[in-house]
Parts: C-alpha cells; structure tokens; sequence
C-alpha cells in the first residue's frame, strides 16, 4: 500500500494535467523567473566546455555543440521573457499548461544532445583532461535541476537522460578514476532528484495554503458583503457600489427606493422564527425578480430592503417600480395551512444625477421611507425639500417622547361640555398640551401619532388619564371628566385594567368618566377595541363616539357597539346656520342617535346662531369657542357663579 502510494505521488509529481489551476500558475510564476538563468548558465557551460577543449578534439566537434544549441538557448530565454510581460496568460490556465509541457519536451531534448556531445567529446579526450566531462555533467545537472524544481517532471528528465548517458560512457572507457566519477554522479543523481521531489512537495504545501487562504478571505469578503439569511447584497455592499457608481458615472440618474415591511413582527411572534424567515427570503426573491438587471436589491437588517435603480429612465418610472415592489410584497404566502400577508412602506429618492456624498441617497430615501409610513404604512413617498425639516422634527419628538421626564411636560388643558336641559357644567374634555423648551409648541396630532408610531401610547395615556383623574378629583361631584383614547392603545394594551386601577387608587367615581374614542381609534383592530370598551362599560365608564359624521363608517358601529353618547363632527354643524340641507341632513343624524338610545353632544360651536338652532333639537351638550376655550386646571376650580356670568357676557340671556 506505501508503494502504491508512493508511486502515485510521483506520477502527480511527474504530471503537469494532474496539478490544480493554482499550482499551475505558481509553476509558470517560477519557472519565468529561473528558466532564462537556466539557458544562461547552460550556454556559458557549454561555451566554457568549447573553448575548454577546443585545442585537443577536432575544431568540429569542440563547436557543432554551442554553434547549435546556444542560438536556441538565447531565443528560449526571449520566449520565456515575453511570457512573462503578458499578463493575459497567466489567467489562461491552457496556455500556461501548454507552456508547461512544451519546456519538459525543450528539457529533454537539451538533455539529450548536451548528453550525446559530453559523450563525444570525452571519447576523444585524451585520459589527462578527462575531469572536464565530470565537472560540466555536474555542474549542468544541478544547475538545471534547481532551476526546474517548480517543474519535477522537466527537472527529472534533464538528472536521469544527461546523468545517465555520460554516466554510461564514462564506465566504457574502463578508466578507473572515470568510472568512480560515473558512479559518484549516479549517486548525487539520486539526490538530487530526492532533493527537487521535496522541494516541489514543500511548493504544493504552500499553493495549497495560500489557496485555502484566499478561500478563506473569499469567504469573509462574501460573509462581509451579503445578507446570510437572504444572500442578498447588505449594506455594505450597497454603499460600495453607490460610491463605485459616483466614481464611474457621476453625471447619470440614479434612484433608490427604501422598503419596510408592515406586519413582519407578528408574523415572528405568531408563527415562530422560520416562518419570519421564509417570509424575508420570499420577499427578498420577489424584489430581486421585480427588479430584473436594473440595478440592485440589498437587505439593510431587519425587515428593511433597498432598490436601487442604477439606470432610472424618470421619476415616473421609478414610481411604477415602486408601485410594483408593494404589489409583489402584498402578494400572500402559504406557510403550510397558514397565509401570510404583509404589505410594506417605500420611500424614494430620485436623483438627475450622482450626489456628491453617494450616502445622501441613502439618507434621502430613508427620510421619504420615514414619512411614507407616517402618513400612510402602506404607501409610497418620494423625498421633497421640506421632508426632511419634517422628518428631523418627528424623530426629536419621538426622542423627546421616550423620556420620561419630558414626556412628563405634556399637561392637559379643560375644554367645557354644557349641558342644555337644565343649563349647567355638565363636563369637561381633557386635551393635552405640549409647550416643549426646543421644539416650541408640539401640537397633538404630532405627539400622539409619535407616540403610537414607537409603542409609547399607553404610557402617555397613563401619564395623561393620571393627571386629568387628580384634577377632576378636585371638581364637584356632578361635573364629570371626559377622557380621548389613541387608536393603538385600544388595540394593543390592557387599558381595561391599568385605568380601573388608577380610578380605584384615586377612590374616582367610573360612572363619572367618559371615554371617547374616534373611529379611526376603532378601525385598528376593531375586535381588541370593543373588547377593551365593553370591559370598561361594565365597570361604569361611559363610552362616547367622537367625531360622528367624519368617517364612512360609523352607522356600522352605531349597529355592533353599545354608545353611550355620541358626539357630533364640526362639519355637522358648521353651517347649519346658513344652509337648510345641513340643518335636514342634521335632524336626520339626531334622530339615528334618538333610536339608538345615546345622548348627543355638538362641538365646534362658534356662532350664537348655531347655538340658537341647536337649542329647539334634541342635543343633550354643546362644546365649543362660544360656550369656552380650554383652560388651565386651575382655571377650572373657578366659582359656577363666576364662570355663568363669564359664559352670559359672551352669549347674552339665552337660558
């Protein structure tokens, strides 16, 4: 088994076809370097021999060898030198293995005929000069050999044909001193061959390390620049590529669209992990396959991709494309029995030309991604100038939001709620008020939609419903506190419990308490909202329909949930003053709310004219700027009889 082993190394030692495509060219990378110091030293030996020789052998023979051969050396080492300029060959692994083969058959034959002419010329030597042929066998022998230990096969033939032959020869003549010289060169032979089969063994040794290396930093290189999950592009290599683009083609379009999905994180805590990402790799694919060659689909982390078109032909078109990346990620996915459906936010950015700074492209698709899922989560935003303005304040207010401290700054200001039948402070509306030290004047809309954006509505909530709760504590039993609920809080928290618990902790009356949501409060999630208000209702709260008459929807909930109150939109009321289809159109609301059994309040009750009109139908409360704008808490504790004469010094006598 060692034998055949054995031998088996040799025959890969000896084969140039058996040898990888790096040893290959590590062989050519060598052999151009030693091969023409090779032919150099081979002609100065036989020149040397010549001219060595040239005064006892016949003038023919002294020179037939170098007159033939040295020309041929010299065109060789021209050969080998050219090889060596031409960078093109040595990524053309067929040639370099041609070129290979070609210089074992050049071996041999120089083998062969500096063989033949040694041999010659030691037979007309006379036994006195005998030592030249020895010495020139030798010396050829090891220089050749050295220089061809990249190459065995050529290094081997060049040891076993030359040594051989002079070796033979020199035991024909029957001279003692000749034949211990033939056999001291047999031995050194051996040797010298052991020695070139080590040393190529060491070469292997080291392409094959090296080749692992490169492998290895291939690998990293691969690692470091794609997705592992989706094995797309990351964004490293996006950036690469964005500054490579600037480099290249600065004055062409570019484009980036920046994709967020919606829904990716229940998917993760309904389905489990695998199923989150079969849904990246699938998304990812379907982006890819979307874009075509037209530029490039990255994963940027989490559940956020980014397109970029590398050739936009106009803003429209990328537009469309965006329009198609949300068709393909809205398409559902079965996962076993399951289907899974998400949708997606796409901000873009389109440039006439390559910024300057190629991260600003990222930047700007990322501020237009930002207020795309602001204004809509399932919509497409393309970044403007003032965008940005916009987007920096939303994120300093979400900042501001997730410390307690400042979020502690929001107080709430006392809109009144009169009631008509008898005239009296029948409530008052909390509304909350941001006067913050940097951003100035932080209006609700803002903060609430901030705070419902990164899953801090329940906290401002509490923070808010603590607060309004202390303050009504301080009002007479009869005036009760209205109370507005975010959209996300109903849905996602357990607002049924934590606002019991802080009536119970502050001994507050829940039949005093109205909560009003809207019904974009209750679109969300429409089955956690009623279940939160019915658990509310049974505790006492009452629960109040806000800004009937603005949605399209709102009959439907009038039918599935049990209201107790209602409170009319301002477009309702507007101009009923001025417009008889709107004071029709008003009766015929006020008569559904009658047969609904829920007590009605108007808002945005600006004009005594309205005022009168409300008076004569069947409207429980009115709110608004004619009866009192919100005020301080403090403002609140102000004597009835102080705040009747403010409220009749406004209206006149009208009760």
């Amino acid at each position: 088994m060692k034998i055949r082993r054995k031998f088996s190394s040799w025959l890969v030692a000896l084969g140039v076809d058996d040898a990888s495509d790096e040893l290959v060219r590590e062989q050519f990378r060598v052999l151009s370097l030693q091969v023409p110091v090779l032919y150099a030293i081979v002609a100065f030996n036989s020149l040397f021999m010549a001219v060595a020789v040239i005064d006892v052998v016949p003038l023919e023979l002294a020179l037939i060898c170098p007159a033939a051969l040295v020309p041929i050396m010299v065109a060789r080492i021209w050969v080998w030198k050219q090889r060596s300029k031409h960078a093109d060959i040595v990524t053309a692994i067929p040639k370099i293995r041609r070129a290979l083969l070609g210089n074992i058959a050049a071996a041999n034959v120089l083998a062969g005929l500096l063989g033949l002419w040694s041999i010659n010329v030691l037979w007309a030597l006379p036994p006195e000069r005998y030592a030249f042929i020895p010495l020139f066998t030798i010396l050829s022998m090891i220089t050749c050999a050295y220089c061809l230990v990249s190459l065995p096969a050529a290094a081997y033939s060049i040891v076993i044909s030359g040594a051989t032959m002079i070796c033979i020869a020199m035991a024909m003549t029957g001279d003692a001193m000749l034949m211990g010289m033939a056999a001291n060169i047999a031995i050194v032979s051996v040797f010298v061959m052991y020695m070139v089969s080590k040393q190529y063994q060491q070469l292997r040794r080291i392409v094959k390390s090296r080749s692992k290396i490169i492998e290895q930093r291939a690998y990293a290189n691969e690692l470091a620049h794609h997705d592992q999950l989706t094995g797309l592009p990351n964004r490293r290599a996006l950036v690469e590529r964005l500054i490579e683009l600037q480099k290249n083609r600065p004055e062409l379009p570019i484009a980036m669209a920046m994709v967020d999905m919606n829904g990716f994180k229940p998917v993760n805590d309904t389905y489990g992990h695998a199923a989150g990402d079969t849904l990246l790799i699938t998304v990812g694919q379907r982006l890819k396959k979307m874009l075509g060659k037209d530029g490039l689909v990255a994963r940027l982390g989490g559940d956020e991709f980014a397109i970029l078109f590398e050739e936009p032909q106009d803003v429209d078109w990328v537009l469309r494309r965006a329009q198609q990346a949300l068709v393909s990620i809205a398409r559902p996915l079965m996962l076993g029995e399951h289907e899974l459906r998400v949708s997606a936010g796409i901000g873009v950015a389109a440039k006439s030309k390559m910024p300057s700074d190629p991260l600003e492209l990222l930047q700007h698709s990322d501020i237009a991604l930002y207020e795309a899922k602001a204004n809509n989560r399932s919509a497409i935003s393309i970044y403007e100038g003032g965008m940005e303005a916009r987007v920096k304040r939303r994120i300093s207010i979400e900042k501001a939001l997730s410390d307690r401290s400042q979020m502690a700054t929001i107080t709430l200001h006392y809109q009144p709620i009169i009631g008509l039948r008898p005239e009296r402070l029948a409530a008052f509306e909390a509304l909350a008020r941001w006067d913050h030290p940097e951003l100035g004047s932080v209006a609700p809309s803002e903060f609430v939609e901030a705070a419902e954006r990164n899953g801090l509505a329940t906290r401002l909530t509490i923070h808010l419903f603590r607060q309004a709760v202390e303050t009504a504590k301080t009002w007479d039993d009869d005036t009760h506190l209205s109370f507005n609920l975010s959209g996300s809080g109903l849905g996602t928290s357990n607002l049924d419990k934590l606002l019991p618990e802080i009536l119970n902790e502050l001994e507050f009356d829940p039949h005093r308490l109205a909560v009003e949501v809207t019904e974009t409060a209750l679109l969300s999630d429409p089955a956690a909202a009623r279940k939160v208000l019915a658990s509310l209702q049974k505790k006492g709260v009452r629960i109040v329909l806000d800004d009937f008459g603005a949605g399209y929807a709102s009959i439907g909930y009038l039918r599935e949930m049990a209201f107790d109150g209602i409170k009319l939109d301002g477009s309702l009321i507007q101009d009923i003053d001025s417009n008889s289809r709107s004071r029709d159109l008003l009766s015929g609301v006020l008569q559904l709310c009658q047969a609904i059994g829920a007590d009605v309040t108007a808002e945005m009750v600006e004009r005594e004219e309205q005022f009168e009109i409300l008076r004569t139908l069947p409207v429980k409360n009115v709110q608004g700027y004619l009866l009192g704008g919100p005020v301080t808490a403090d403002k609140t504790l102000e004597p009835e009889a102080d705040k009747a004469e403010k409220r009749k010094g406004l209206l006149g006598v009208f009760f």
